[in-house]
């Protein structure tokens, strides 16, 4: 059963660091976007125009106004023909970072207090990893609706993360299933059964004569 939990905690933890790098995207990191296109760097959080050498500001969603790129009157191209407004939308990486680090805190208390945790808290666990997985597989979804095949690989992490985020439900599912027999093993260690002997050979003696 010990497996069960490491797989649980590494799939997670991969999940958390791949949803955190697709997080601290441009203008927060330069090197790290989401997509790509005509010299401009996508991030959840704004873009960088490389030519330039400037970033917008750290806000969410994309603004018309973004056309004062030192020396350049030109507007803020999508790479689709996706609303200003929808990008918006990608305020949804941060809220899918924030569902897997609850639920990465949340599997470390039922690896350390497994016997000690009521199936409602590992029930409560399998549905939050569901809405997790919803929410990292919307993200990337929102990424590729807006900018199509220029997605980069920070963004197809969003994909894999989903990935680990459904196979760490699948384990605190198997954990549901083999926490009955593991109470009641660790409950016969705790309590020694006597069994009295004499009254059985006695009651065997009485039914024979």
């Amino acid at each position: 059963m010990q497996w069960f939990k490491v797989v649980l905690l590494t799939a997670l933890t991969i999940s958390l660091v791949f949803q955190l790098f697709s997080v601290i995207t441009v203008p927060i990191t330069s090197n790290i976007f989401i997509a790509q296109y005509k010299g401009y760097r996508f991030g959840v959080f704004g873009w960088c125009k490389l030519k330039a050498s400037v970033c917008s500001q750290i806000r969410m969603g994309y603004a018309l106004q973004d056309i004062m790129l030192i020396n350049d009157n030109e507007y803020l191209h999508l790479p689709t023909n996706a609303k200003y407004a929808l990008s918006k939308l990608l305020l949804v990486h941060a809220i899918s970072l924030v569902c897997v680090f609850m639920l990465w805190l949340a599997s470390i208390v039922i690896c350390v207090f497994w016997l000690r945790v009521s199936k409602n808290v590992l029930f409560g666990a399998v549905l939050w990893s569901m809405v997790t997985f919803m929410v990292s597989l919307l993200a990337f979804l929102i990424d590729v609706l807006m900018f199509g095949s220029y997605v980069t690989w920070a963004s197809w992490l969003m994909l894999v993360s989903a990935f680990f985020v459904a196979l760490s439900g699948l384990m605190i599912c198997l954990l549901i299933r083999e926490l009955p027999y593991k109470r009641f093993v660790k409950l016969q260690k705790e309590v020694e059964i006597d069994v009295p002997m004499r009254k059985r050979a006695g009651s065997e003696e009485a039914w024979v004569s």
